[in-house]
């Protein structure tokens, strides 16, 4: 992914992760609704702000971001629920520039993190 840095800003953060997490559950081999659903409430980043249409990702979605500082990484979270499926996108990166933090546009950076949970659910294709 190809990610534009403020002027001034050479290089790439020194570490960024995409992590997915995709919890599922079947009672009796049937898909288990409800257990996505308690997951998604339980699971879901903090302060997390639903999506409205037409930005809602499955059945419901939400998305956090947490800035970076000198001391922790910038955060963006994006969390979906598709059929007996929750999923969890986090984009998590930082690194350094000379003696200061540097991290991807915050705007670009939850962009990256919700076009790569849309080709998630596309994946997981249509409910059954």
């Amino acid at each position: 992914m190809d990610v534009e840095l403020p002027a001034g800003l050479g290089g790439s953060p020194a570490k960024a992760e995409i992590s997915v997490i995709v919890r599922m559950k079947l009672t009796d081999a049937e898909p288990d609704l409800t257990a996505a659903q308690d997951s998604y409430q339980l699971n879901s980043e903090l302060g997390s702000i639903p999506d409205s249409l037409p930005n809602v990702l499955g059945a419901a979605s939400n998305r956090s971001f947490r800035p970076g500082s000198a001391d922790n990484s910038q955060v963006a979270t994006i969390d979906f629920i598709r059929a007996n499926a929750h999923v969890t996108v986090r984009y998590e990166g930082w690194g350094s520039h000379g003696f200061g933090p540097q991290f991807i546009p915050p705007d670009a950076q939850q962009a990256a993190t919700y076009d790569f949970a849309g080709q998630v659910a596309e994946i997981l294709g249509t409910p059954k």
